[in-house]
């Protein structure tokens, strides 16, 4: 099943790094929104890091954003 839909696009592959990290990204022009997903190969022990992004969320009236 293909969740990009023809509005969307992805890339998958080894990046320029000297670590060289294995990185996921997944955009939806569509649905506004974007995933990221990517494999710290060299970590101790290894790890992901993964990044989702909305165009469409809004904070509610009255709220805030935790950042970290």
């Amino acid at each position: 099943m293909n969740c990009l839909s023809t509005a969307g696009k992805s890339s998958y592959g080894i990046d320029n790094s000297q670590n060289k990290n294995l990185n996921l990204t997944a955009d939806n022009d569509e649905k506004k929104y974007s995933v990221k997903i990517v494999r710290q190969v060299k970590s101790d022990p290894p790890s992901l890091s993964l990044m989702v992004v909305s165009g469409c969320y809004q904070v509610p009236e009255g709220e805030k954003v935790d950042r970290f």
